[in-house]
């Protein structure tokens, strides 16, 4: 009789591949994730067709986001025709101008008693890039996809080169704010923009403010004594972002989140 010996069965399981988390978004196509939104684009384009889409692909990771979103640019050594920047990439909370995230309903002002953003950027070519923070208040509440008639627009120059800082001068002087966090603020409004009347505010040391966190809707009252916003108006989301002024650039969202009333 025959004796058999039998080689023993090598089981090889296979991993099922691992889950792509990080990808890209082209400029000018928003991702969405929850509340959250992330959109790019060079809308100095429209004013006068020699500008040129400025923004590479955003990378992005599921997984995290918003956090560790990753932008870059690249603009001519000069500014834009008929434009002063060349446009703003951004991520976002609810709906901001056109582009909205799902499950953020329109507030009105008088109903909005806090809305904070908690941030982490790191910059290149700071120079040559503002750093936005900004919301837009509308005279009618804002539906998806329809921008409503824009009031005015409250923007917080977190990073603010010295072009900005002269467009800002241009502007009626407000005089100086403490916000709730007992940071300080020169205030200026300007007539431009796509609400025609553009509040800016900008750091009262002049220095960066690359990181921290910011009640944005603290400013509301001192903004409706002044006369430049009403109760009546609507809020409807917010953005951290750049606007290229020239060059070549970039920046990484390490950390933004937005708690609200």
């Amino acid at each position: 009789m025959m004796t058999r010996f039998l080689a023993p069965l090598l089981l090889i399981v296979l991993a099922p591949p691992a889950l792509a988390l990080e990808h890209t978004t082209p400029p000018s196509a928003p991702f969405t994730q929850g509340k959250y939104i992330a959109y790019a684009e060079t809308w100095s384009k429209w004013s006068d067709p020699a500008n040129k889409e400025g923004f590479d692909p955003m990378l992005l990771d599921d997984a995290r986001f918003p956090r560790q979103v990753k932008m870059t640019w690249h603009n001519p050594d000069h500014g834009p025709v008929k434009a002063g920047v060349w446009g703003y990439g951004y991520v976002g909370y609810g709906q901001y101008d056109y582009h909205a995230a799902p499950g953020v309903a329109p507030v009105q002002m008088k109903s909005l008693k806090s809305l904070r953003i908690t941030y982490d950027v790191e910059l290149t070519n700071a120079a040559n890039t503002n750093l936005l923070a900004e919301y837009f208040l509308y005279r009618d509440a804002p539906r998806p996809g329809v921008s409503g008639t824009k009031g005015a627009e409250i923007g917080w120059l977190l990073n603010c080169p010295a072009g900005t800082l002269a467009y800002f001068q241009t502007g009626r002087q407000l005089g100086q704010f403490t916000d709730a966090d007992g940071a300080m603020w020169q205030v200026a409004v300007v007539q431009d923009g796509s609400a025609s009347n553009y509040v800016l505010f900008i750091p009262g040391d002049g220095k960066p403010r690359l990181s921290g966190s910011l009640d944005m809707a603290s400013a509301l009252p001192w903004l409706k004594e002044k006369g430049v916003v009403q109760d009546a108006m609507w809020w409807s989301g917010v953005a951290l972002g750049v606007e290229p002024l020239q060059g070549a650039g970039g920046l990484v969202v390490r950390d933004f989140a937005v708690s609200l009333n």
